[in-house]
């Protein structure tokens, strides 16, 4: 991702800034993260409640990551809302350091549009915030706890998950999930059952992940993937 700046009305993607400058941080530039986990073909356990099989494509920026939600009305029908575990990509406006949303997290009845939060005291707490594309430059107060580290930065990409929920008597529970946009909330999810063979390993599949199930119980799945969600 290339230095961006944006002057008075101009649009330049993931950001719209009116009557401000905003640049994406030179050392702060995306890069591709792509890969899945488990190896295909490994023999593998998870426990309830964990992660089987992990593929994604996105790009990752150094950011911040929200570690509480954040709402405000600042007007009639004007929210803002920013939800815990929300990744914002570093930015600078107006040669401040600032952290901004992706997407549209300022909505109106005929205006939708990112903000830009600053932490003012540097001290872990975004404490205000601007309304990106309004022609206006109040800031606004906040109070959002957050972590810096590597965020994803690209909508276009993806991340898909499968996990695992437990087994009742020949029956195994799985959970897909799909993050999309601001990878902090599924944008999809699924719950998939499937009834074991008896005896042996049970050949199960969803969209193009086949898995070779060679027991389960309510403690812990052991498998292997056999293809992923993608072909590469």
């Amino acid at each position: 991702m290339k230095l961006m700046r944006v002057v008075c009305g101009a649009m330049v993607l993931p950001l719209v800034i009116a009557c401000a400058s905003v640049a994406i941080n030179p050392a702060d530039e995306a890069k591709p993260k792509i890969g899945m986990e488990p190896a295909i073909g490994t023999e593998t356990t998870a426990n309830v409640g964990g992660l089987m099989f992990s593929q994604y494509d996105y790009l990752v920026g150094r950011g911040a990551t929200t570690r509480l939600a954040f709402h405000d009305t600042i007007g009639p029908g004007a929210m803002v809302d920013v939800p815990a575990g929300a990744s914002l990509v570093s930015a600078m406006v107006n040669g401040r350091q600032a952290y901004c949303t992706t997407w549209n997290a300022y909505v109106t009845w005929n205006v939708r549009s990112p903000v830009c939060m600053f932490d003012t005291n540097n001290d872990g707490v975004l404490d205000k915030y601007y309304v990106t594309g309004t022609f206006s430059g109040i800031e606004f107060n906040a109070h959002v706890p957050y972590v810096v580290g590597e965020v994803p930065v690209d909508a276009a990409g993806y991340k898909y998950e499968l996990y695992y929920q437990g087994a009742d008597r020949d029956v195994v529970r799985l959970t897909f999930r799909e993050f999309k946009d601001k990878f902090s909330q599924a944008a999809m999810q699924q719950d998939i059952t499937y009834t074991l063979q008896s005896p042996g390993p049970t050949q199960v599949s969803f969209r193009n992940v086949r898995l070779t199930i060679i027991s389960a119980d309510n403690h812990a799945i052991r498998y292997s993937v056999q293809s992923p969600f993608v072909s590469k």
